[in-house]
């Protein structure tokens, strides 16, 4: 089992690590001005381009949950867990940026989806119109990881899905602290209009 965990852990880093807003940037023949995150391939390529990238990272997200379930067979829910963890880590602490990466949660996306199918996509389509719809990115992220885990604790009962969802929901109340900061100080910048750079897909 240890060395199960361990190839998970792995192989869930190393797919996280693959940037999709850079692969939507070669597709589209451009090099990105700003930061590679999908965010920035909305800003500087368009719509299209940014659908790329985030169905490239809800896709690795997926991968490596999918990657556990198969190594971890006999604890299928504890595989599915540990390759999302590292998915996340690989996607936040981009080996190929030293170690920096994005903000976001779109890996989690895919993750879901190998949680609870149905339940996955729904979510992914929400966000997806969430993203379009609004500017508030940030305070998205803390209030999607919130809304999954709550599901999933509801419709899919079952323990190593739950703590993961609720990790991850902890997570992004870790990634997204600038914004509580600013928010608990009474200060606006929630919208993270400024200094957004890397902080945001």
């Amino acid at each position: 089992m240890f060395f199960k965990i361990i190839i998970t852990l792995l192989l869930g880093f190393l797919l996280g690590c693959i940037p999709g807003a850079a692969i939507a940037a070669k597709v589209a023949g451009r090099k990105l001005e700003s930061t590679v995150t999908t965010t920035g391939v909305l800003r500087e390529l368009g719509i299209n381009y940014a659908l790329i990238a985030l169905a490239v990272d809800v896709f690795k997200g997926f991968l490596a949950a999918l990657l556990g379930w198969l190594i971890i067979s006999d604890a299928a829910d504890l595989g599915i867990a540990i390759g999302g963890i590292a998915v996340m880590l690989g996607h936040v602490f981009n080996v190929a940026y030293g170690f920096r990466g994005a903000k976001g949660i779109a890996p989690y996306g895919g993750v879901l989806i190998m949680i609870s199918w149905w339940l996955g996509l729904l979510l992914l389509v929400l966000g997806v119109m969430l993203f379009a719809a609004v500017k508030f990115y940030k305070p998205l992220v803390i209030l999607a990881t919130l809304i999954a885990a709550i599901l999933v604790s509801v419709f899919v009962a079952r323990g190593w899905s739950i703590a993961y969802s609720w990790l991850m929901f902890a997570f992004s109340l870790f990634l997204q602290r600038d914004i509580l900061a600013n928010a608990f100080a009474g200060r606006s910048g929630f919208t993270g209009s400024k200094g957004s750079g890397r902080n945001l897909r």
